[in-house]
This record gives structure tokens, C-alpha cells and sequence, in this order.
């Protein structure tokens, strides 16, 4: 507990029994503990239901999105060259890095199977069954290649809304050099970032590991594909995962070590 902290943040922090994230750097604890706060408070809108885990993953990304939009368009890069200014690339359309496997955390995958159950209409729903089954045995043949995303129709992400940190957290001020890295699987390729947008990513994933651990739930990544075959067919989803049911046991990323 902080002294210059409000009391209802303190009060809130006690009833959820928040701890912080060891991993979490001195010099950005005070950010993590207002991130934390913001996430079990969007949580209390809707306390124990479904509705208040969706506003608590909402709230966790717009956070982010919201520092990451706030930083320069333009910058410029050191290269063995010399120094170049260079706009940020990613826009509409664009999509070498969605050919990439992901991971997520069970509450953005109820996230992504509440929009899919909401938005998509059964020949819909059929037509990304098939898409995952085609990811899933093209990942088969070639394990290293570039395979898109089952969600990325026609260019673009038709979950974007909800789309998992993971994703939202990548970005390039160098479109050639994404392509070359994710389509052409050029492990030389350097891709430009902004070191705010990179740094905060794990900033902003400490606090919603240390929020939705402090609501009770086991936080383990998840593939992203076999994810999304059990959010098509699963049903209550998010009332599962607040329960802490390991209704995506299935999906679990595979530890390095395993």
C-alpha cells in the first residue's frame, strides 16, 4: 500500500487481495499498481459475472492502446548506415505479422468467443471452423512457415476489436522489413520499433496477470488456434473461465522446458 494512493484504490486492493508482480521494475510500480486498479475497477462494474470479466479484458487493452497511440507516428532509427526517420507502417491491410503463431490468456479468448457468438452468423461461424481446420494441417506440414490467421479475412482481422495484447503490441515503422521477416521468414530482417510501444507491452501484461491472479484465475498462455476451436464450440465461456473451470486445458502453450 502506498500513502499517496485514494482509498477507495487501497479499499479495492484489499478485497481483491492484489499483490504485485515481483517482476514488476521499482521505477514502474506506481504505474503497475494504477493499471491493476483500473482493471479490477473496470471488473466492479459488473462484479462476479461475465459482463464484468469482458470490462475488465476491455479496460486492460484500452490502456494500452491508448499509451500506444499516444506515442510519435515518426522516429528515427540508428542502422549500420547512419540514422533514418521513419513513419510508422501498420495500417488496414497490411497483415505479415497475423502468418505468426500467438498466445493469449484465457480471459481474451471468453473476449474473443463472446464477439465471435455475437457477431458472427452461422454460415459464418462454419466458414472459420474451416479456416482452422486449414491452418491446422498446413502448421502440420510446414511447422515453420508462414500461415495466416484463420481471422484474417480478406486482409483484415474480423475479430479487431478484441484482438489479444499479443497482437495489438506488435508493431513497424518498416513494412519491407516485416515482410521479409514474417513471409519470407528472413531471421536477418531487423523490424523497427519504438521503444515505449515494445517496453510498455510487458508493463501493461504484468498488471493484467497480477489483476485477473488477485480475481482468482490461473493465468496460463494459450495458442491462439486451438483456442479458437474450443470458442466455437464451447458454450458460457466466459462464466467458465470466472469460474477458473480450465475450460481451455486443451490450448495450453507448451512450456520450453516441455
Amino acid at each position: 500500500m502506498q500513502p499517496s494512493e485514494p482509498q477507495d484504490m487501497q479499499a479495492l486492493f484489499a478485497r481483491h487481495g492484489f499483490v504485485p508482480s515481483p517482476a514488476c521494475p521499482e521505477r514502474f510500480l506506481r504505474a503497475h499498481r494504477h493499471l491493476v486498479y483500473f482493471i479490477l475497477r473496470a471488473f466492479e462494474s459488473a462484479p462476479d459475472t461475465p459482463a464484468g470479466l469482458l470490462a475488465a479484458v476491455t479496460e486492460w487493452h484500452r490502456r494500452y492502446d491508448e499509451l500506444a497511440d499516444a506515442q510519435p507516428r515518426e522516429q528515427v532509427f540508428e542502422f549500420n548506415d547512419g540514422k533514418r526517420r521513419l513513419r510508422l507502417a501498420c495500417q488496414p491491410g497490411c497483415n505479415h505479422c497475423c502468418t505468426t503463431p500467438v498466445s493469449l490468456i484465457a480471459p481474451e479468448a471468453a473476449s474473443i468467443a463472446a464477439y465471435l457468438h455475437t457477431n458472427l452468423n452461422p454460415e459464418q461461424t462454419a466458414a472459420l471452423a474451416a479456416r482452422i481446420g486449414e491452418h491446422r494441417r498446413a502448421r502440420e506440414s510446414d511447422p515453420h512457415g508462414p500461415v495466416m490467421c484463420p481471422l484474417n479475412v480478406d486482409g483484415n482481422c474480423i475479430v479487431y476489436a478484441v484482438r489479444p495484447l499479443n497482437c495489438r503490441k506488435w508493431h513497424s515503422f518498416d513494412e519491407p522489413a516485416c515482410r521479409r521477416g514474417f513471409l519470407a521468414n528472413d531471421r536477418t530482417a531487423l523490424i523497427p520499433r519504438g521503444a515505449v510501444r515494445a517496453d510498455a507491452s510487458g508493463l501493461i501484461w504484468q498488471s493484467a496477470v497480477a489483476a485477473f491472479s488477485a480475481l482468482g484465475l490461473t493465468i496460463r498462455e494459450l495458442d491462439l488456434i486451438p483456442a479458437l476451436e474450443i470458442a466455437l464450440h464451447a458454450e458460457h465461456i466466459a462464466a467458465r473461465v470466472l469460474a477458473d473451470e480450465a475450460v481451455f486445458a486443451a490450448a495450453h502453450r507448451a512450456s520450453p522446458d516441455a
